[in-house]
């Protein structure tokens, strides 16, 4: 469903600091190159934002660039080896991500949505008939710039799929800044 991936085959599109520079609009290089007067008209950090003006500007993002970014946060929850898919016809998953656990191996699928409204429980089953069809998949994740319809909560709370609202992942962007 997946195909075998190999961790060779898993790499880095981008850096977190480039995608938070993405996300916020700003150029890294036209800020580091600016005088020290000019910094008070700098693009704000994520911290200063609030979390409702970062969940906008995750509205602003492509579809691609979310997937980037949720890539980013893995990395930032600890998977350090992942990769976007790239497909457009991927079954549900966007993202795979993979880190050695205890008892070998954990790869997680993820399923990114950008969207401004609710993600509804098609999304979530989707993603868990990509999970029982792959042995080697051991959890799978929503990620959404939006919310989650109670339908949908519920059958991934049943079904052990993890969610990331747009204000969850709002907060870890300001955290992992």
């Amino acid at each position: 469903v997946i195909g075998d991936l190999s961790g060779d085959q898993f790499e880095t599109q981008i850096s977190s600091a480039e995608w938070l520079d993405i996300l916020l609009g700003g150029k890294e290089t036209e800020t580091s190159e600016r005088r020290p007067d000019e910094h008070r008209n700098a693009e704000p950090s994520a911290q200063e934002l609030s979390l409702s003006d970062v969940r906008d500007s995750l509205l602003r993002l492509t579809p691609t660039a979310f997937e980037h970014l949720t890539s980013e946060l893995f990395r930032h929850l600890g998977y350090p080896n992942v990769k976007v898919t790239g497909r457009t016809a991927d079954g549900g998953v966007d993202v795979i991500a993979q880190k050695s656990a205890r008892q070998g191996q954990e790869r997680v699928v993820v399923q990114c949505k950008r969207y401004e409204r609710s993600v509804g429980v098609g999304v979530a089953r989707d993603l868990r008939g990509v999970m029982a069809a792959d042995s080697s998949i051991s959890g799978g994740y929503i990620v959404t710039s939006g919310t989650f319809t109670r339908q949908c909560e519920r059958f991934c709370e049943a079904e052990s799929i993890r969610m990331i609202s747009g204000i969850q992942l709002a907060n870890y962007i300001r955290r992992f800044n």
